[in-house]
């Protein structure tokens, strides 16, 4: 019981464990997998981050040069970045992607 005593009245002088998330927004690491940033000059419309796509988020049409993602369907693997020949596309740090509907998910 002295114990339990002891640590209730240590912890209640210690700096809060979790963050404030909402008001403090979090310093993401390099390696972070977050939402795609597209660079359409790059893009060379070679359709390998299709193929290397385990979901099928990404749609790859070389004659009318269309490029699209579903971040619906993405599971942010990063495999698309790996294989990107000309590395137009880059997982980037946001993560915040809540959308009221799900055709804004999809980038074009």
């Amino acid at each position: 019981m002295a114990n339990l005593l002891f640590d209730v009245v240590g912890n209640l002088f210690k700096k809060p464990f979790t963050q404030k998330y909402p008001y403090v927004k979090p310093i993401m690491s390099k390696d972070f997998r977050g939402k795609h940033k597209y660079n359409k000059s790059k893009c060379i419309y070679c359709s390998m981050c299709q193929r290397a796509c385990p979901t099928g988020a990404i749609v790859v049409s070389r004659d009318e040069k269309i490029w699209t993602l579903d971040l619906g369907k993405c599971i942010f693997c990063g495999r698309c970045q790996e294989v990107c020949p000309t590395k137009c596309l880059v997982l980037g740090p946001e993560f915040e992607m809540a959308k009221k509907y799900k055709e804004s998910l999809v980038i074009k």
